[in-house]
């Protein structure tokens, strides 16, 4: 679910960014978006949004490759967390990263673990 909302959330605000651009420059949304908009823009933005859904609606199906990827999407948000708050260190985005980083590392150690693993290799019922 968590991957669901949060891929909803980037959709919404590509799309909002893509129709509108000045409609959300000074929001509390363009603070959490600053790094991923400077690289790629409103298109990298809806990109992501639509990847984070597409896996978190194939968790619930249980596919071995979902539970691969979205770890991977995990580690990714970590490292680009990092990176975000290294290059533009300002206090909002070190709070949101403090946040993001617990939330993904908690989600990383849950889908490696080996109940989990198990728990997607079993058919579903």
């Amino acid at each position: 679910m968590l991957f669901v909302a949060w891929g909803t959330y980037l959709l919404v605000a590509g799309v909002t960014l893509f129709l509108s651009p000045r409609l959300l420059s000074n929001t509390v949304l363009n603070v959490h978006l600053r790094y991923g908009l400077k690289l790629g823009g409103t298109y990298i933005t809806m990109t992501a949004g639509a990847l984070w859904v597409l896996v978190g609606w194939s968790l619930f199906f249980r596919p071995r490759w979902a539970r691969c990827v979205a770890a991977l999407l995990c580690m990714y948000a970590l490292s680009a967390g990092f990176a975000s708050a290294l290059i533009f260190g300002d206090k909002s985005s070190l709070t949101a990263l403090w946040w993001g980083q617990m939330v993904a590392s908690v989600v990383v150690w849950y889908l490696l673990r080996k109940q989990t693993r198990d728990y997607f290799q079993r058919p579903i019922a």
